[in-house]
């Protein structure tokens, strides 16, 4: 089951006992462990809800999907406080034609879902006007590594994710239209697919509600890996990063943003933990959505 972390190999039972052993941690006892897991090691997804708030069933697909479990356990949804939350990881569009038409069939389904949820809305303001109290439609939160920046300005070097980085890795076949070049991320229509969610869901940006200026020593969330231990090379991509992990949420819930960070810093990737990206936080004021 996806929702289960495996033990059927030796050192699958292994990494679950030392998971097992660190969520007995005192912070970490004090909330529910919920896992979407895949096949692999390179993708899934988990929430940690607080024990003792009023959470949902949670779910592993997109709303209007039906029933059943994302096969690469990208997808984490539950209704927590009245608060319906994504936790996703999108799909790399990768650098082939074929890994682009992936990414593009994940985007049509956020898409969807988005749209389900605006006409779930749209019902719910009807129902609302002849006197019905229900609320199916919550404010969303969209959390996770959603592998695209929303702007250009977004990444530290735009001209060397989209132009210079074909000449260094030169196994990439650089496309022809110029809607489809790029590193992962700065692909100009992956970012318009984006764009679009943001504006079908009615979708804010957290990050830039509180920092709309472009600050190259904090912004960007993923800097690529470090250079190997004990290398004299710097990395491949030293002193560059994007900004491709985000809190999204419910126009509606603008005023509640008291916080919104990044814990990563600087070229030399302080509070990035060992990992090509940095946790990011949102603090946000509940009140009546």
């Amino acid at each position: 089951k996806r929702s289960r972390i495996g033990t059927q190999t030796k050192k699958a039972f292994e990494d679950a006992k030392k998971i097992a052993a660190a969520l007995r941690d005192p912070v970490l006892s004090r909330y529910n462990f919920h896992w979407s897991l895949s096949d692999w090691k390179y993708a899934g997804t988990a929430m940690m809800i607080r024990k003792g708030l009023h959470a949902s069933k949670i779910k592993h697909r997109f709303p209007g999907e039906g029933r059943g479990h994302d096969p690469d356990g990208r997808i984490c949804i539950a209704t927590v406080e009245g608060i319906e939350i994504w936790s996703t990881y999108v799909p790399n569009s990768g650098w082939t034609t074929r890994s682009h038409s992936r990414r593009e069939t994940w985007d049509k389904r956020v898409l969807e879902a988005l749209r389900t949820r605006t006409a779930a809305r749209m019902d719910s303001v009807s129902s609302s006007s002849r006197g019905s109290n229900s609320n199916p439609n919550p404010p969303l939160i969209w959390a996770g590594d959603l592998n695209v920046c929303r702007e250009d300005r977004d990444a530290s070097h735009i001209r060397f994710f989209r132009e210079t980085i074909y000449s260094i890795q030169r196994h990439h076949q650089k496309p022809a239209a110029y809607r489809n070049i790029g590193q992962p991320g700065v692909i100009p229509r992956e970012q318009e697919r984006f764009r679009e969610m943001l504006r079908v869901g009615n979708l804010l940006d957290a990050y830039r509600v509180l920092h709309p200026k472009v600050n190259r020593l904090k912004d960007f969330t993923w800097r690529g890996s470090p250079a190997a231990i004990g290398s004299l090379k710097r990395a491949l991509y030293y002193e560059k990063g994007m900004r491709i992990d985000y809190f999204l949420v419910s126009s509606v819930m603008k005023d509640m943003i008291l916080r919104a960070e990044t814990c990563g810093r600087g070229k030399d990737r302080e509070g990035f933990l060992g990992s090509d990206h940095c946790p990011i936080i949102l603090h946000l004021k509940l009140q009546n959505c």
